[in-house]
């Protein structure tokens, strides 16, 4: 919209200091987005000033919109607080995933130079991000911050949601019919996936920032690759025990030394290692999808070949991001692919159900056909046992009335 005011340049300083710094303390002027890694950094904290002249102030209720930061921010306006995000202390609050709105109440913008001053915290140090910064009208700004609140949050945690759902009702259905391992790998894929989306929804962790890295996000994306590879193989039928016990030697001999690594180390291992690794594994279930979706041509496959597609390109995505290979404002996409498999599954499930169904009414039909046609040759062996019966009758009686009259005319006879 034309009334809001991007701010484009911006003095950066790097210091500590709680307050904000003067305009004429040392400073370099730089271009937002500014991305912590294309640069030397020094300190894990960040100012940010940006001069914005008014001829004449706004009359109405404006906001200031930070799509994307990276750890976390406190605004300022003409050195009056604005808001923050959450704790500076470590472990910080976690916002890279979250843009972020903050209200301007009337009065304080004024005619002349006003200075927006954004107080910003990285962890890791490296990870520093400070996207776009817009200024302007509150009803122009605040719908366009709900919408992206929705898409970057909002969704991701009705995504979540149904992954801990389907975690409890599939991981049932498997206790109570543990022939069912397709059920049990599919319960274990679901549950790694909504904890690593906890990365995205929890803003203050209990553990310290690595340690939480190295659980949310790391080992349990990693566990995902590996358990959906195990899920396909019994799809499909494969028993390639070799290989699944591979990779379960995988996970855990790269879990638990990457837990022991400090610093820049761990991260640099965990991008540049793990997941590439993991990265290279998806392929290999991918192309078992693909391959079975070209032999059978059926939904079900077309469905699961279709969210091994979606998983990989947004990995692939956010592989580039995490490797500073493209821009991270725009942030990770893999989350999303999370309703494509969703959806295959739940296929799988329904149609599995709907056959089973569908069996049991024929074999009761069966059934049913089976009983009746034994009731009706029953009945007929009956029928058949009560004229036997009646003719014995008849000649019981028969002899006994020829028995009666030989004894009649016998007794004539001799009288």
């Amino acid at each position: 919209p034309e009334a809001v005011l991007p701010l484009q340049q911006v003095l950066l300083l790097e210091t500590a200091q709680d307050t904000p710094p003067p305009l004429e303390a040392p400073s370099t002027l730089i271009s937002l987005p500014d991305h912590w890694n294309d640069r030397p950094v020094n300190s894990a904290t960040a100012w940010y000033l940006g001069i914005i002249n008014l001829n004449v102030p706004p009359n109405r209720l404006w906001g200031i919109y930070l799509p994307s930061v990276n750890m976390n921010v406190e605004v300022h306006l003409n050195d009056q607080v604005l808001g923050s995000g959450g704790t500076f202390d470590d472990p910080v609050a976690r916002l890279w995933s979250r843009p972020l709105y903050f209200a301007i109440p009337n009065g304080m913008l004024h005619p002349g130079v006003n200075v927006v001053q954004i107080r910003l915290k990285a962890d890791p140090l490296a990870n520093g991000l400070l996207g776009p910064v817009y200024l302007g009208p509150h009803s122009e700004l605040r719908p366009a911050y709900e919408q992206h609140y929705f898409l970057r949050i909002g969704l991701v945690a009705l995504i979540t949601g149904v992954l801990f759902i389907l975690t409890v009702v599939i991981g049932l259905l498997w206790l109570f019919r543990p022939q069912e391992t397709l059920c049990g790998w599919f319960a274990l894929a679901s549950l790694t996936w909504g904890l690593h989306n906890l990365n995205i929804l929890v803003i203050n962790s209990p553990l310290p920032t690595r340690i939480w890295d190295w659980f949310f996000n790391y080992m349990m994306l990693g566990w995902f690759s590996i358990i959906s590879t195990i899920f396909i193989h019994r799809f499909l039928g494969l028993h390639r025990r070799w290989l699944e016990r591979s990779l379960l030697l995988l996970g855990a001999f790269g879990s638990v030394p990457l837990f022991f690594v400090e610093g820049p180390l761990f991260y640099w291992l965990a991008i540049r290692v793990w997941d590439t690794v993991l990265l290279s594994i998806g392929l290999y279930p991918l192309g078992l999808v693909y391959l079975t979706y070209r032999q059978r041509r059926d939904t079900a496959s077309l469905l699961l070949a279709t969210a091994g597609f979606s998983i990989i390109a947004f990995a692939l995505h956010d592989w580039l991001l995490m490797n500073n290979l493209i821009s991270r404002v725009e942030g990770l996409y893999i989350q999303y692919a999370a309703p494509a498999v969703i959806i295959g599954f739940g296929w799988v499930l329904i149609r599995d159900f709907v056959r089973a169904r569908d069996e049991a009414e024929q074999l009761n039909q069966e059934l049913e056909q089976r009983v009746a046609e034994k009731s009706s040759e029953l009945e007929r062996n009956y029928q058949r046992l009560r004229v036997l019966e009646n003719q014995q009758l008849l000649a019981a009686e028969r002899d006994r009335i020829m028995r009666d009259m030989h004894d009649g005319i016998g007794g004539h006879l001799v009288a």
